[in-house]
């Protein structure tokens, strides 16, 4: 029979609160104390129980973490720092990576949240409006990492400064004495000007599940003539009817197609 905190107490001398006490990071605990819990419970071969812990304490001390894009390097080293940083907190990580579709986290967030993540971290990956109402209903924070989302609560976006980095660069060319590659070479680095601001906004459940996606011109730029096609591709995914409501820099529509 595995060995309990009881046990442990008795051995140490100590009571049981203070075992709990000695494995809880940060918590309110004397240094001697905490080593003698700790030695008896290598003697005795006892490892806490996470799960149980977790029922009585209302937190799973897990955050849930997608990788996508894993070949990336960049990824990889943002992934690693964050585990590192959540190790310090005494949080415990449950990974996934994806690859392929827009919302190809949704499989993995969904096993996520059967776990009770106390969070979940999203790098360079995107969930479908279906699941991220799932997080918030369950009040499960969501952090987008590389990736832009409008504000909504329970959500956030952590995102590179491009627009500062790409001045940074075009002020150092010109400093080198380049000129005429300044204003080339900071909107090809300008993510405003590179990926269109395109958001799920509305979804008609009790009529005829139509889908609507909003597109926010910046600078008054239409889409690329692709855009219907893919409209319709969506469409055919859907099953149902999906619509573009364009909008301009201040969110007036424009137009719906």
């Amino acid at each position: 029979m595995s060995p309990s905190a009881h046990d442990v107490a008795r051995r140490a001398g100590v009571s049981q609160a203070a075992v709990s006490r000695a494995f809880t990071p940060g918590a309110s605990i004397a240094k001697k104390t905490r080593e003698r819990v700790l030695s008896a419970a290598q003697e005795l071969g006892y490892r806490p129980n996470l799960i149980a812990r977790s029922l009585s304490v209302g937190r799973s001390d897990i955050v849930g973490v997608v990788l996508g894009i894993p070949e990336n390097p960049s990824h990889v080293a943002t992934f690693e720092a964050l585990s590192m940083r959540l190790a310090h907190a005494g949080k415990q990580i449950m990974t996934f990576t994806v690859t392929g579709s827009d919302f190809a986290a949704d499989v993995h967030v969904e096993d996520l949240l059967k776990y009770k993540v106390d969070a979940l971290v999203l790098i360079s990956a995107n969930l479908s409006p279906k699941i991220a109402a799932q997080c918030r209903a369950a009040e499960i924070p969501v952090i987008y990492l590389n990736r832009l989302t409008r504000p909504t609560e329970g959500m956030t976006s952590v995102t590179a400064a491009y627009s500062d980095g790409a001045r940074k660069i075009a002020d150092h060319l010109v400093e080198q004495g380049y000129r005429r590659l300044r204003r080339l070479f900071a909107s090809q680095y300008n993510r405003d000007f590179s990926v269109p601001d395109i958001q799920v906004t509305r979804y008609d459940r009790r009529g005829d599940r139509s889908l609507t996606v909003q597109h926010r011109r910046h600078r008054n730029r239409p889409l690329a003539a692709e855009a219907e096609e893919v409209l319709r591709h969506l469409s055919r995914l859907w099953g149902f009817t999906v619509r573009l409501e364009t909008c301009d820099d201040s969110g007036k529509a424009v137009g719906v197609r």
